[in-house]
């Protein structure tokens, strides 16, 4: 330690000067629970995912875990200029003073350490956990806030489906997981790390494919578009209604067509696909004009089983292609098959719509082999 410390300063938090107003550190979750408040009315009414994430916590302290142990960084932010001093280590190691009357502010992780909160309640031994931090000091705290949103939102964008903050949550993450909970047999079979599903996965989808699907429920299939970044626009719909009607809406497909996102079956189906949820999507969204949808859901049910939803030539150039071997597979993205897609559903006078039912005729298609 250094030499002639008066303890009565502070706390000392060894790590790394960044510059005169940013320091990196691990820090014992003792020492941020002091240093740290949460007001827990921001945490969300729905205490599954802090449950959860005390459950990872308790398992990383016990090392339960056959894969290595990650901790997301929490951003502190403090307007006042705090002492950096060295430590008498032969290392050049330095340490931030932390007085005792001081309140950080939390920039970026307020649910992970709510969640710590939960889980130092269950088990007391968690205190002794390091978690990794950033601390911006002596700075003016609006100043901090606004560039740290720039950064977060624009140096460094994420992929939208994993910006889950529930202080501010992406409001289409939330229609999405509120389909999950509330579709029987959606529950705990929506895969939320998945990009996309192998062929031992039990998940009829993934969390981003179900997302983009929610997004486009709510605008439209220009909602594609709007799919891959976070939004906080709620202003076209009522909150509610939305979640209600996207819960029955995709209720009512999942129910149909069960057996083809079910993995032994979804190989064979386009249906599964992203670009075509998308659609489905889309296919879905006059329903919000709408009170009582039940009529018209059933009706756009069965539009939905006049469509040969089997992967094969009839889906070439609308929601997949043709290898030169004759293979086909749903190649390419949700942007580029998801509008021809919704052709194929809703626009009678499409060559796309002619082309996917059972009853009409494709003078141009030949057999192919699935890939």
């Amino acid at each position: 330690m250094i030499a002639n410390w008066d303890a009565h300063k502070g706390q000392l938090l060894p790590g790394v000067v960044v510059d005169d107003h940013q320091f990196i550190a691990a820090m014992p979750v003792a020492m941020l629970m002091q240093s740290t408040a949460v007001d827990e009315r921001r945490l969300g009414d729905d205490d599954r995912g802090a449950s959860a994430a005390a459950d990872y916590l308790e398992k990383a302290a016990a090392s339960d875990f056959g894969i290595p142990v990650l901790f997301s960084p929490i951003v502190l932010s403090s307007d006042r200029l705090l002492d950096v001093v060295g430590l008498e280590t032969g290392t050049g190691t330095r340490a931030l003073v932390l007085p005792f009357d001081l309140q950080l502010e939390i920039l970026d992780g307020v649910y992970q350490v709510g969640t710590l909160h939960e889980a130092i309640r269950r088990d007391a031994k968690l205190r002794a956990l390091h978690i990794p931090v950033v601390i911006h000091h002596g700075q003016d705290r609006a100043q901090v806030q606004r560039a740290f949103a720039i950064v977060n939102r624009a140096a460094t964008p994420v992929t939208a489906t994993l910006e889950f903050d529930p202080r501010e949550i992406d409001p289409l993450t939330n229609v999405a997981l509120y389909v999950e909970d509330h579709v029987p047999l959606l529950q705990h079979r929506v895969g939320h790390e998945q990009r996309q599903l192998g062929a031992k996965d039990q998940a009829l989808m993934t969390l981003s494919a179900l997302r983009t699907a929610c997004t486009t429920f709510a605008f439209g299939i220009r909602g594609v578009q709007r799919s891959f970044n976070p939004t906080r626009d709620y202003s076209l719909h009522d909150r509610e209604h939305l979640r209600s009607q996207a819960s029955g809406w995709f209720g009512a497909v999942i129910g149909a067509f069960s057996d083809q996102f079910e993995p032994i079956n979804r190989g064979t189906s386009v249906l599964p696909s992203p670009a075509a949820m998308a659609a489905i999507g889309a296919f879905g969204h006059p329903l919000l004009q709408l009170q009582d949808s039940t009529e018209d859901i059933e009706r756009r049910i069965t539009r939905l089983c006049e469509i040969d939803w089997s992967r094969g030539p009839h889906w070439s150039g609308i929601a997949g292609k043709l290898s030169p071997k004759g293979r086909f597979s749903t190649a390419g993205g949700t942007k580029e098959n998801a509008y021809a897609i919704f052709r194929a559903l809703d626009e009678p006078s499409s060559r796309e719509y002619r082309l996917v039912r059972h009853l009409t005729p494709n003078p141009d298609v030949s057999p192919v082999q699935l890939g």
